[in-house]
């Protein structure tokens, strides 16, 4: 008696720990869905903000300078044509992932041009060296490029349309922007 005594107590024990366990696994499963919500929706608000923040700058003519990296060559842009630029940061995660596609454009003649806010010319150096960008990448201590794009989350894709800046795109390029970028320039570019 004695023996299933202790059994059955062992039993609740076990099965009202296994309840407690399943509870707390529950509420970190669902405020971990809560804190990727809001993730999301906080990358969407700063998207957001950055389009609208862009708006000012869609009518004004563009032109930016810098040293080109690694020759060390100023270089200045005054794009009356049609450019893509490339804003991205030496050590985010997500900018190497758009060089592959934006090579494969500047090969086919799209003029691709890459900058990052504030970055000393070595990282820039490096990220030439470690991604292989066979796009001008220019250092620009001046902030020229500030003239063109608010601050803000990188990689941003610029497309400039007629030296006017036409679209915006934050993060590593989709597949549907990759088409349209492709549509736009008239090429037949495609990037893993």
């Amino acid at each position: 008696m004695r023996l299933s005594s202790v059994l059955f107590a062992g039993f609740l024990v076990l099965t009202a720990s296994l309840a407690w366990k399943t509870c707390q696994l529950g509420r970190r499963i669902a405020e971990d869905q809560k804190a990727a919500s809001l993730r999301l929706n906080e990358a969407a608000e700063i998207q957001r903000g950055l389009l609208d923040r862009i708006h000012a700058f869609h009518e004004t003519p563009l032109s930016f300078a810098g040293s080109e990296v690694p020759h060390g060559q100023d270089v200045s842009y005054d794009p009356v044509g049609s450019m893509v630029l490339y804003l991205f940061g030496p050590d985010c995660p997500y900018s190497p992932q758009n060089v592959p596609f934006l090579n494969q454009l500047s090969e086919e003649g799209v003029p691709v041009v890459g900058t990052a806010f504030d970055q000393p010319r070595a990282a820039l150096d490096m990220f030439v060296r470690t991604y292989g960008t066979e796009f001008p990448i220019l250092a620009d201590p001046m902030g020229t490029t500030t003239k063109i794009l608010p601050r803000g989350p990188v990689p941003l894709t610029a497309v400039i349309l007629e030296g006017r800046l036409t679209s915006l795109w934050l993060g590593p390029l989709e597949e549907e922007r990759r088409e349209e970028l492709r549509t736009r320039f008239g090429t037949k570019a495609r990037g893993p």
